[in-house]
């Protein structure tokens, strides 16, 4: 069968059950299963669920492990990428950077220890759970047979708090350094006029400070609820406002920010300080991405009754990053409280603005995200 990944191919149903009696049969192993408080699977060379242990079957609120012999990892906690193929668990596009996939197979490979962080959204009814799990493969050997002992640790509390943490200090840190330069330009600029832009400008700053802070203490709570404020915003003042908060900013230094020809009456009702944010995020990520010396593009446009903010730079986003690129916890940066920036433009952008985040991506014309939004109707 067809794999973007790990090989498709399947333990006989026999040699299955052999496998299984002998995991069953062995006292060291039974005594690690039955003593250890973290969730632990075994699994046979083609990664598929030999034996379990009670935390396991707790998390997944099973009484009987029956049900799980024989199936893989995803497929076993309903990982919504684990039947995208016909090869199941390991085989999609998305198991090219699934933490767990990715320590099984190279365990499976140099038989030695492997261990990396896994992002993993389950199916729940009709809704969906995000997991975040720290995976550690250990290769055994028993008989003839060569095995996998997974041990998983179920971090999604301690990284939903680094997310919390994360998504304040990201944001706010934008805000602060421009606080700093446009003080930094107060003390060198002499001329009355310019002082009074520069101080005009502070006051700006200062109050998305304060609208920030309260949109974090109602993130903050066990159930938070943000309530936009929405307020009549025209398309020239929110390009205008960010582009001056970015004009001196680290993230924009030896880069030119070009400004695309807009309809300059194009208005939203929505939430300000939300808006700023989402832009902000899409314009720091593109300069980020962006060489020294190279430019990057905002634009707004209409389009059926919606006001389109774009921002495009010239780097090409691979296939497997582009994936993956919302999922809560997911980067290429790190672990924890990483994953935090376009996942916080989908939840500000579509479940509390009701618009939409998007972006394309190729090597040709480079990557774009937008952000659309109803159009104010006059």
């Amino acid at each position: 069968m067809k794999t973007h990944f790990a090989p498709a191919e399947r333990t006989a149903p026999d040699k299955l059950q052999e496998e299984v009696k002998d995991v069953s049969n062995n006292e060291v192993v039974d005594c690690i299963l039955k003593a250890a408080s973290g969730l632990i699977a075994v699994l046979d060379k083609n990664r598929q669920v030999v034996a379990i242990n009670q935390a396991m079957m707790d998390m997944l609120g099973i009484s009987d492990p029956g049900p799980t012999l024989g199936l893989r990892l995803g497929e076993v906690v309903a990982c919504i990428h684990a039947h995208d193929m016909p090869g199941g668990c390991g085989t999609s596009k998305a198991c090219r950077t699934c933490g767990a996939a990715i320590a099984m197979v190279a365990c499976a490979k140099d038989r030695s220890v492997h261990e990396e962080f896994c992002s993993v959204t389950m199916a729940h009814g009709e809704s969906a759970r995000d997991l975040f799990l720290k995976v550690r493969s250990f290769p055994i050997t028993l008989g003839d047979n060569e095995m996998i002992m997974l041990f998983l640790q179920d971090q999604t509390q301690a990284q939903r708090w680094a997310d919390i943490e994360s998504a304040f200090l990201h944001d706010i840190n934008n805000i602060i350094c421009g606080i700093l330069c446009n003080a930094e330009l107060m003390a060198i600029k002499c001329s009355e006029g310019d002082m009074k832009d520069q101080a005009r400008q502070l006051v700006k700053l200062s109050e998305r400070l304060s609208d920030e802070v309260n949109i974090q203490r109602e993130l903050s709570r066990q159930n938070p609820e943000y309530n936009p404020y929405k307020t009549e915003l025209t398309a020239k003042s929110i390009i205008t406002e960010t582009y001056r908060n970015f004009s001196n900013h680290k993230a924009a230094k030896d880069r030119h920010m070009a400004i695309e020809p807009f309809d300059p009456k194009i208005t939203v009702n929505t939430d300000r300080s939300l808006l700023l944010r989402i832009l902000e995020n899409m314009i720091k990520n593109a300069l980020e991405a962006t060489e020294a010396g190279g430019e990057i593009r905002i634009s707004v446009e209409k389009e059926e009754g919606s006001a389109i903010f774009s921002v495009w730079n010239r780097s090409h986003i691979d296939e497997d990053i582009a994936e993956r690129i919302f999922q809560r916890n997911f980067s290429t940066k790190g672990a924890y409280g990483r994953g935090i920036g376009t996942y916080a433009m989908k939840l500000f952008g579509e479940k509390i603005l009701g618009g939409k985040v998007y972006f394309e991506s190729d090597e040709d014309n480079g990557t774009t995200f937008h952000f659309s939004l109803p159009e104010s109707v006059r």
